[in-house]
């Protein structure tokens, strides 16, 4: 079994080691080979099935934000990542060989994947969801239905997976936006560029301040809609016609899109109610 690099701020995965770098270019770096098992898969104990997802370390981080997943199993082939409630060393039966997918026990997995989830006290029955990293606390726990293999997969556009509404609070205001969808963005999907959060600091663990900083700013500019490209691009304007754009289909979502903002020449689009 190799190992893994990821650099998050640059977003490049680089086999050898996984190397999570965070905040001021700190780093951890921790090989896979400790807890996987290639070939192998645990069996009767998965309790979530997650489709699409693009890469071993993003499944290892939905384990981690819940406290009941003890175990992955992750099929490179078919970007399937399920999560179990039990591991190799508590259920040794219950490991099996594979041809397609590959175990790993979730102890020992650095938990700078999760920003302000890290060392979070979520009960099992909730998911940990990371909040702005400047209050305290820095997570939330939210219930959530875990006990079922129902995938919970993107479909075109890549929204169905983001609340319906949202919600923020500036300048003693409630502003609420709502999700319309992610589409190619190659020319320019809105006039205005308002600001552009790339050219300062933040934190790409948790995209939301500059998905709600936006939203405050549309608000206040009085746009109807506003968008997010190329992770920190804020674009407004006040009509967007759905049909008339290319929206992400839906086994693309995880590499065009992320933390429900647009990659490069990506746009995911919110509307001001």
């Amino acid at each position: 079994m190799k190992d893994f690099r990821i650099c998050v701020v640059t977003l490049f995965f680089i086999v050898n080691t996984i190397k999570i770098v965070y905040g001021h270019c700190s780093s951890v770096t921790v090989p896979l080979s400790f807890f996987a098992q290639e070939n192998k898969t645990l069996t009767g104990f998965t309790y979530r099935r997650i489709t699409h997802v693009p890469n071993v370390q993003i499944c290892a981080k939905n384990c981690l934000l819940h406290r009941k997943c003890r175990s992955i199993n992750y099929n490179s082939d078919l970007l399937d990542c399920e999560l179990n409630s039990a591991d190799h060393l508590g259920e040794p039966q219950a490991l099996s060989t594979s041809v397609t997918s590959q175990y790993y026990i979730i102890d020992g997995w650095p938990e700078l994947l999760l920003g302000g989830c890290q060392q979070h006290s979520c009960p099992a029955t909730h998911v940990c969801e990371d909040q702005f990293l400047s209050v305290d606390p820095t997570f939330r726990c939210v219930e959530y239905e875990i006990s079922t293999t129902t995938p919970l997969s993107p479909t075109i556009g890549c929204t169905n997976l983001l609340p319906a509404v949202s919600e923020v609070i500036a300048n003693s205001e409630l502003v609420t936006f709502s999700p319309v969808a992610c589409v190619y963005s190659p020319g320019m999907t809105f006039e205005t560029l308002l600001h552009n959060y790339r050219n300062g600091q933040f934190n790409w663990f948790n995209l939301q301040p500059v998905i709600d900083g936006c939203a405050v700013l549309a608000h206040t500019n009085s746009y109807k809609y506003f968008g997010i490209e190329f992770y920190g691009e804020c674009w407004v304007g006040n009509d967007f016609v759905e049909s008339s754009h290319e929206m992400i289909p839906a086994d693309q979502c995880d590499s065009k899109t992320y933390r429900a903002v647009g990659t490069e020449n990506v746009i995911c689009v919110y509307e001001v109610l």
